[in-house]
């Protein structure tokens, strides 16, 4: 159990000075003791829920994204022209109020 009274993770980066060493010492003391646990009923939300300014984010399945896409910009593509792939995967913020956890429903940017 932490000692320290902070409970959120924009408390834990506001103090981070004081937090993270206590978090480190918890963590080496508890090594030796973690258990694997079936995650299944568990929903797992943002690591940040609501963060104070714009994230910052790369794509890790960049390539997987522009190959699901293809398609869809080859059917637009009323020129003709060549559809380049960027040769290296471009940085892009997200607003906080974007956030979400694993599984939770994007909401569309259609409408």
């Amino acid at each position: 159990k932490l000692i320290h009274p902070i409970v959120s993770m924009n408390g834990i980066i506001d103090n981070e000075s004081t937090i993270i060493p206590i978090i480190s010492n918890e963590l080496i003391n508890k090594t030796s003791k973690l258990e694997v646990i079936d995650h299944s009923s568990y929903t797992i939300h943002a690591p940040i829920p609501l963060p104070k300014r714009n994230v910052m984010c790369i794509g890790k399945n960049y390539l997987d994204h522009i190959n699901e896409i293809k398609n869809n910009l080859i059917d637009n593509n009323k020129e003709n022209k060549p559809i380049e792939i960027p040769q290296y995967p471009q940085f892009f913020t997200k607003a906080p109020n974007s956030v979400i956890g694993l599984n939770d429903y994007i909401e569309s940017h259609s409408s």
